[in-house]
């Protein structure tokens, strides 16, 4: 029987300091997987390793001048190495250098932030905590350097990482060297995502964040904890939250989270207990702050404390269910499923009929929950991963116990009994929010299977928005220019491209069948593409535009009249930094 004590937690309510004191920053939110380059690459002896990150990341990110960063740490996709990284040590410094154009190490004036003997245990973010701290001035980029020296070998720790237009990291591993002043030797764009633990703040601008509890990546939260955080978007529209995961005690120790600036704004939700149980599955769950805040508050009693809670936090494209664009009804069977060329305005409905033929409703192996109304739809990866956003709109006729909600997972499989097997989280929140479903380790060109169901047979209305990683024709976003300057547009969704222009641009000739285009347009154009080759029940056309601002310049100082003995003016130009050309008089 659990115990109260009423006195004494007052006393100790009152001690507790009730403060958020940290936040952490998010550079790179891709699920690719790497274990070279890793900051982990325990195959080897020793390595060492540069990584650069951008003003504008940092700034979009949420840092500021002055910012005093306390830690860092990155996320482990992989554990293989079975031993510490010896000496395991990280510097930072300002650097102007914004990519390695060479192999070759930067040398700015570094500070050793951290040195230790660290042991990788598990998937998910690790923290270094900082023995000297790191202020950002707010103008440079940053650039981290990690390095160990170890004697012998065992694996590496795969990390997530984001690709970067240029090589923003510089590496080398080796044998039987001296890790931190091993010579480099390679460079890549595949970039560690990274987490920059700062000096904590009760409101948190940013576009980029992971939040976590008191306890950060591996820690837990404490007793007699009560406080507010408030994230607000710093792009000036709406904000999210995703569920990674959660765990707080039962009945005891509660996350509230509302859409606003406090804890007067709309009530979303209130976490209390695990994130996982026995047919339910809330990670995934995505909460929108459309006033452009999301206010978290954070209660917990006197006794028994948990692992907390990560949530990323980021300003998505879509924050409210895109316009129906597409509504052919999802398939009962597996093996007849709708093949869905765009997902951007699919709508849906889980008003299947009873149909298990192809999968065990009960099989927890398979799903996380229990099959009841399924449905079928199927799509063509263009990566190896792939990101849906669902919205449940409403539920006009609820599950069995009263509950509206979906549930879905994304599958490899020939819909052969028993052949399924899943490539993405199992979203299974039983209640009526919204979420995303990520699927990883696919293989471009290949078919793939969405199952949707509702919870207990609720039947639900639904829509979809795909931001990364399906087979649908795109020639990018529009773009604003000034006449004479160079745009550049890339195609996805194929393996073939057809370009043309409208009206015709000259600067488009020779690169009708490139995936990615350089024009220089003299007016406005728009460019359209015609893919096909990755899913042949898919072709289609797409179309971005070029909007070109006419070139305005002119120059002062010029007279109306001169005498030929006149000395020479200077013309200045508008803008400055023009040049001004001519045969004088």
């Amino acid at each position: 029987m659990r115990r109260r004590l009423p006195f004494l937690s007052i006393i100790l309510m009152l001690l507790s300091l009730n403060v958020y004191s940290q936040s952490y920053i998010l550079i790179g939110n891709d699920n690719n997987i790497t274990g070279s380059p890793t900051p982990y690459e325990g195959y080897w002896h020793d390595a060492r390793m540069q990584i650069i990150y951008s003003v504008s990341e940092l700034t979009d990110a949420g840092l500021s001048s002055g910012s005093v960063i306390t830690g860092l740490g990155f996320d482990i996709a992989a554990v293989a190495s079975t031993q510490a990284y010896t000496g395991f040590t990280v510097k930072m410094a300002h650097t102007s250098t914004t990519s390695f154009g060479s192999t070759a190490w930067l040398t700015p004036s570094f500070t050793q932030v951290y040195s230790a003997s660290y042991t990788v245990t598990a998937t998910g973010w690790t923290m270094h905590g900082f023995s000297t701290n790191f202020t950002w001035n707010g103008t440079s980029n940053i650039v981290v350097e990690v390095c160990f020296d170890n004697t012998t070998y065992t694996g590496d720790d795969d990390v997530y990482y984001s690709t970067t237009t240029d090589p923003m990291v510089c590496y080398a591993y080796s044998d039987n060297d001296s890790g931190c002043s091993m010579a480099a030797e390679y460079t890549s764009t595949s970039r560690p995502n990274i987490i920059f633990r700062t000096a904590g703040s009760s409101t948190i601008t940013t576009c980029s964040a992971v939040f976590f509890d008191s306890g950060g990546p591996s820690g837990t939260y404490a007793n007699n904890e009560n406080y507010t955080v408030t994230y607000t978007s710093s792009s000036g529209g709406c904000i999210r939250a995703i569920v990674e995961n959660y765990d707080v005690e039962y009945d005891y120790d509660y996350l509230y989270i509302y859409d606003g600036t406090s804890t007067a704004g709309t009530l979303l939700d209130v976490l209390n207990g695990p994130s996982v149980v026995a047919n339910l599955d809330d990670e995934g769950t995505s909460y929108y702050g459309l006033s452009g805040s999301l206010t978290f508050h954070f209660t917990s009693d006197v006794s028994n404390t948990y692992s907390g809670w990560e949530f990323t936090i980021d300003c998505p494209q879509n924050c409210y269910p895109p316009s129906c664009s597409n509504t052919v009804p999802a398939n009962d069977n597996c093996t007849s499923s709708t093949m869905i060329c765009d997902f951007n305005g699919y709508c849906g409905s889980t008003s299947g009929t009873v149909d298990h033929s192809e999968i065990d409703a009960a099989n927890s192996a398979i799903f996380c929950g229990i099959i009841d109304n399924n449905t079928w739809l199927s799509f063509v990866a263009s990566e190896t991963e792939a990101t849906l956003d669902v919205w449940v709109t409403d539920c006009p006729t609820a599950g069995s116990d009263g509950i509206g909600a979906v549930q879905l997972q994304v599958y490899e499989t020939d819909c052969s009994t028993g052949n399924f097997t899943p490539v993405s989280n199992c979203w299974s929140p039983a209640k009526l929010v919204d979420g995303q479903i990520r699927a990883t380790g696919l293989t471009p060109g290949n078919e793939y299977m969405i199952m949707v169901d509702g919870w207990n047979g609720a039947e639900c209305n639904y829509s979809f928005a795909a931001s990364s990683g399906v087979a649908a024709a795109s020639a990018g976003l529009d773009q604003t220019l000034c006449e004479g300057q160079v745009v550049t547009f890339t195609a996805s969704g194929g393996t073939v491209y057809s370009w043309a222009s409208d009206p015709v641009d000259p600067s488009l000739s020779g690169q009708e069948s490139s995936g990615t285009i350089n024009v220089s347009p003299s007016s406005t154009t728009t460019y359209s593409v015609t893919v096909t080759g990755l899913n042949p029940e898919c072709p289609g056309t797409a179309e971005a535009a070029a909007i070109v601002n006419a070139a305005s310049a002119t120059f002062t100082g010029l007279d109306a009249s001169y005498c030929s003995d006149d000395a020479s003016v200077s013309l200045l130009p508008d803008p400055t930094g023009g040049t001004i050309t001519g045969s004088g008089i």
